[in-house]
């Protein structure tokens, strides 16, 4: 049997407002309507030797990133502003029928409503990373 692919359809983007102890603190926020695409992604940097007997790579620790493309409407400033500066935990789910999340800890940069071009005819978008300031871990609720 072969494996199945795993098809994006209609995925969700939750965060939620993590307190002192890292605990959820207050309502979670779907972002998930203002999410042009969300990536995580990683690189491992490498460093090459050269040696009497030949040069060699030598791997690092791999860096873990999340890119995010969110097109603006006019709701992204009222979720995103109470966001801004919090330590938050991020979940995202492939499909909304998906029981397992990929979730990480990060903290909210910016509020993307307030960037992006102004190019006439064209929806206002704005590319930013997130931090990604934990392991990337798959849940499963219990």
């Amino acid at each position: 049997m072969a494996n199945t692919l795993i098809i994006v359809k209609d995925p969700t983007v939750v965060i939620q407002t993590l307190d002192a102890d890292g605990d959820p603190s207050g309502p979670s926020v779907d972002v998930s309507c203002d999410f042009q695409s969300i990536e995580l992604t990683v690189d491992t940097p490498q460093t090459t030797v050269t040696t009497f007997c030949g040069t060699f790579q030598v791997p690092g620790d791999p860096e873990i990133g999340c890119d995010c493309t969110v097109a603006v409407n006019e709701d992204t400033s009222g979720r995103w502003s109470g966001l801004v500066g919090d330590s938050v935990e991020v979940s995202i789910k492939d499909r909304t029928t998906d029981t397992t999340a990929r979730m990480f800890r990060s903290v909210i940069p910016i509020n993307p409503a307030l960037y992006g071009t102004d190019e006439p005819g064209e929806p206002r978008t704005v590319d930013f990373s997130l931090p990604v300031l934990s392991d990337v871990t798959v849940v499963t609720p219990s």
